[in-house]
């Protein structure tokens, strides 16, 4: 942020520091040659809240812009498709997101280059092959297989895990309709056409971020 100094008095705080790749914290988001993000680098940007300037400060006056999947409810605010891009999650938008006008999900996909040209296809591959063993889960060895993809330390485990929920989801069986209600024969049948009803359930289903 131009004009801050920087969070120096937080240098050797063990605290302050993350594991992250190269392609979100140092621009390593490349295709062909091409850089397809900003990355995180040293930036820390907030949304909303007091920038702490000095050792003294509040640090949780600070509301940060960028995700973290080490905080408690972050990763509930990112999601997948099913084709594999990092989405927002149905998660309502705070206080701050709405005064601001900024996602934090959409600004911290757009800068960590989440849905770059070479995630993406990695992503979608594993998300169709975990819903494809999900048909056949009931045999212990593919349920194996399933859960060393969907176990936290395999790589795009929070996409195989939201492939794996979708695919129960849409599993489960439908609920039978509601027998219409016979209208008394001296009523004419309205003309108005009934609103289509759309299942949201493969839609409404979101997992947490690694």
């Amino acid at each position: 942020m131009p004009g801050h100094p920087g969070h120096w008095w937080l240098a050797c705080d063990v605290s302050n520091y993350g594991i992250a790749c190269r392609h979100c914290n140092s621009g390593g988001a490349r295709y062909d040659g091409v850089r397809e993000g900003r990355a995180k680098g040293s930036q820390f940007p907030v949304i909303g809240g007091t920038r702490a300037r000095a050792s003294a400060d509040d640090l949780d006056r600070e509301q940060p812009l960028l995700l973290d999947p080490a905080h408690h409810s972050d990763p509930d605010l990112l999601g997948f498709d099913s084709a594999g891009y990092a989405r927002r999650s149905s998660t309502p938008y705070s206080q701050a997101e709405a005064k601001r006008g900024l996602c934090r999900a959409d600004e911290t996909i757009r800068i960590l280059a989440l849905n770059d040209s070479h995630l993406v296809p990695l992503r979608s591959r594993l998300m169709r092959a975990v819903g494809v063993l999900a048909r056949y889960g009931d045999d212990p060895a593919i349920q194996q297989l399933i859960d060393d993809k969907v176990g936290p330390k395999a790589p795009y485990s929070s996409a195989a895990a939201m492939a794996l929920a979708l695919q129960r989801a849409c599993d489960r069986p439908a609920a039978a309709p509601t027998p219409a209600a016979r209208r008394p024969a001296s009523h004419p049948p309205s003309t108005r056409h009934a609103p289509e009803s759309t299942c949201k359930t493969c839609w409404n289903i979101w997992t947490r971020t690694t």
